[in-house]
């Protein structure tokens, strides 16, 4: 059972060719009590439909949205519950070569605490979007929805109850919601993946 105000720790893993574990972790507080079935429905919702759905027209068809796993976690990220995971197979739809597994498209949004910010790396990049290290407006279109979509709240389908997107403070141990502010750009960015098989 999530109660209002407790912070869900929302882990998005994906498939990429050639690639070790990747994750976009989220961070949302419920602003209302909800099972845990109608929370995880909720969360399946929003990354089917909407984040998976743009990163899906952005993504090469050799990567995929594979699952997601979710918990409610204290301000200094210690797991005090387990929500659950959903298994998911959210092919990405440009049908084109993969970038390296390391190439990663960058957003990050800005809270009204100075310092303090989510980013996400996005990855499973297409090659056909890239030119020289740099997105095309294509991409770029895809990333303006999938910020919008990262620092907007949203209501539960299920739940009926609001998520407010936001990062907690581990020093000031406090929640932190996006102000709406942030910023993308079209310049690759490079996260370190390991190879299949490799390291832990």
């Amino acid at each position: 059972m999530a109660d209002a105000n407790d912070i869900i720790r929302l882990a998005v893993e994906y498939a990429l060719p050639a690639a070790s574990q990747a994750l976009n972790v989220f961070f949302l507080r419920i602003l209302g009590s909800a099972s845990d079935t109608d929370v995880l429905d909720d969360l399946e919702d929003w990354v089917t439909n909407e984040w998976g759905d743009a990163w899906q027209n952005l993504g090469c068809s050799l990567s995929s949205i594979i699952g997601f796993d979710a918990d409610i976690v204290d301000f200094e990220g210690h797991v005090l519950t387990n929500i659950g995971s959903r298994t998911l197979a959210l092919a990405g739809t440009v049908v084109t070569d993969p970038t390296s597994a390391g190439d990663a498209a960058y957003m990050k949004a800005d809270t009204a605490v100075p310092k303090t910010r989510g980013s996400k790396y996005i990855p499973g990049l297409a090659e056909d979007n890239v030119d020289v290290g740099i997105l095309d407006a294509t991409a770029l279109g895809e990333l303006v929805v999938l910020f919008a979509n990262y620092y907007l709240p949203f209501v539960g389908v299920f739940s009926s109850v609001g998520y407010e997107p936001g990062v907690p403070s581990r020093t000031l141990l406090s929640w932190n919601p996006f102000t709406g502010g942030g910023s993308f750009t079209d310049i690759i960015a490079y996260q370190r993946r390991r190879k299949v098989g490799v390291g832990s």
